[in-house]
């Protein structure tokens, strides 16, 4: 039995009641939902607008955002976001059903004689 403010809607009294209870599919969901929500902080903390070592279009930080739910649901396996400039965002499951997310900066340089 848990207590809620009565201004509570009904969505977020079942989303506590799901969160606390100990049933095996209450703990998949919140374990998914705890997930989901590193793998968009990760995001935000490699590619948005606080970053402080490249520059990402709002809309490729939008796509890197739709793909976390995907993985995490097992539909797809891996996301790659090539966003020119030799910048790339990758967002991954591991085998250990770990969400991973990883920014590739390639620096090239070629010279002329």
């Amino acid at each position: 039995m848990r207590k809620v403010l009565s201004e509570w809607s009904q969505e977020e009294i079942d989303e506590l009641a799901t969160e606390t209870c100990e049933c095996v599919n209450a703990r998949i969901y919140t374990h998914k939902k705890s997930q989901k929500e590193r793998a968009h902080n990760k995001i935000d903390l490699l590619f948005g607008e606080n970053n402080t070592t490249v520059i990402v279009p709002d809309a490729a930080v939008d796509l890197l955002h739709k793909t976390v739910y995907p993985i995490c649901e097992d539909f797809i396996q891996s996301a790659t976001i090539d966003m020119g400039n030799g910048i790339k965002g990758k967002i991954s499951i591991t085998t250990k059903g770990i969400i991973k997310v990883t920014r590739t900066k390639t620096n090239t340089s070629t010279y002329e004689a």
